[in-house]
């Protein structure tokens, strides 16, 4: 259910939860909205080069873009991209 890119770590104990508790098709971010993937099961999209730290948790469908990095602990419930990324 989840991409993972090249040249990435993943800690220890992380998780990329792949389904929503409410049985909804998973949303994800496209062009700074949020859509239905019409997807009942969608993990994570962790891009090239991305480092998460030990117990990350990642939402349904959220974006790690190329190069981001979690600190241990993080819950990442939007996509994490650069801050000077425009769409």
């Amino acid at each position: 259910d989840s991409v993972v890119g090249e040249n990435c770590n993943i800690g220890a104990g992380s998780i990329t939860a792949n389904q929503r508790h409410d049985g909804a098709n998973v949303k994800s971010t496209i062009k700074a909205k949020l859509v239905d993937t019409g997807q009942r099961k969608l993990g994570a999209i962790v891009s090239d080069g991305a480092k998460l730290g030990v117990h990350t948790t990642i939402y349904p469908g959220r974006k790690i873009w190329p190069g981001m990095k979690t600190m241990p602990g993080d819950i990442i419930r939007r996509d994490l991209m650069p801050e000077q990324f425009e769409w």
